[in-house]
């Protein structure tokens, strides 16, 4: 019977056990020219791989520790993955039937950063019509309001206090519609 199988490429098992990693190294590296430009001490953050997927988690976790330890004034951030963050899965235990790939993200990686990054005027927006279920307000209601307070009670129920949420606003928009699935800017009234 087997319980467990690890897969993993080269980059992932030189950061896991080798602490001179070729990679680690380059991290270095590229960490101390960053500081060396920054004479006005205005680094702030690293950022990681946008929206990292549940095979990178580890190595995400792997780096922030590292950054942690070796360059403790350098912090990672990142943005939280949506995909799939709903998803149903058959399970025997109901409290185990939802995935959720952002509260599994908490969890393993127990992060310094999160931006949760969410676009929800996208597709079929009805902008003036507030009862609608497309309604533009509806709609940042149900995916950035709800997301963000659901992300804050994880952070706060796996009691990581270092771990920050900002979010990362919706400034853009399409000005002329090609097709399904793209959005308009509202009419004036």
């Amino acid at each position: 019977m087997i319980d467990y199988i690890k897969i993993e490429d080269m980059y992932g098992r030189s950061i896991d056990s080798d602490p001179e990693s070729i990679y680690l190294s380059k991290l270095r590296n590229s960490v101390n020219a960053l500081k060396n430009m920054d004479t006005n001490n205005n680094l702030l953050y690293l950022m990681s791989m946008d929206e990292p997927r549940a095979g990178q988690m580890a190595a995400y976790k792997n780096i922030q520790n590292y950054l942690d330890s070796e360059e403790p004034g350098v912090k990672m951030i990142t943005t939280s993955n949506l995909r799939d963050w709903d998803l149903s899965k058959e399970a025997y235990d109901i409290a185990n039937t939802i995935y959720n790939h952002p509260k599994r993200f908490l969890y393993e990686t127990r992060p310094n950063r999160v931006l949760v990054d969410i676009y929800p005027l996208q597709g079929t927006v009805e902008w003036n019509n507030g009862t609608s279920r497309r309604s533009a307000q509806r709609r940042i209601d149900k995916m950035v309001h709800y997301f963000y307070c659901r992300l804050a009670k994880d952070v706060e129920a796996y009691n990581l206090t270092n771990t920050e949420l900002y979010h990362v606003p919706q400034t853009f928009g399409i000005l002329k519609s090609t097709g399904v699935g793209l959005t308009t800017s509202p009419q004036e009234t």
